[in-house]
This record gives structure tokens, C-alpha cells and sequence, in this order.
């Protein structure tokens, strides 16, 4: 029997994004997970992620930018 630290832990929560406020920060908190992780040294190295579309840099998939959605 393995008594150790459990390897999937429950701690996902919903929230609802209601000011673009807290959408920004929850966007920047998604984007800096791979840096976190160390997978790579800055968000928008991510190939996966939307931060180089926000940085305008190359990009493997167009996304609809927030800021083009919401007024901040």
C-alpha cells in the first residue's frame, strides 16, 4: 500500500470571471505556468500558449485576443 502524498490532488475551483481585472490576472496566472514549471524562461516561449500573442510575437495558433473583447 503507498501511504505517500497523493499524486492528483482536488484543488480545482470554479470562479467566475467578473471584472477584467480578475480575468487579466487569471490570463497571466495561465501564461506563467510553463516559466513556474521551468519548462521555458519566458511566457511567450510556450508555444502552446496565447502569451506570444499577446507579446506579438510568432504564433502557432491565431487566438481573439481579450483585450479586443473587453475594454480594460
Amino acid at each position: 500500500m503507498y501511504f505517500g502524498k497523493p499524486i492528483w490532488t482536488h484543488e480545482n475551483h470554479a470562479v467566475e470571471l467578473i471584472t477584467n481585472k480578475f480575468i487579466r490576472q487569471k490570463c497571466a496566472y495561465i501564461h506563467r505556468n510553463p516559466v513556474r514549471a521551468g519548462w521555458v524562461n519566458n511566457t511567450p516561449d510556450w508555444e502552446y500558449s496565447s502569451a506570444s500573442n499577446y507579446e506579438g510575437e510568432y504564433v502557432l495558433i491565431e487566438v481573439s485576443l481579450l483585450d479586443a473583447m473587453y475594454e480594460w
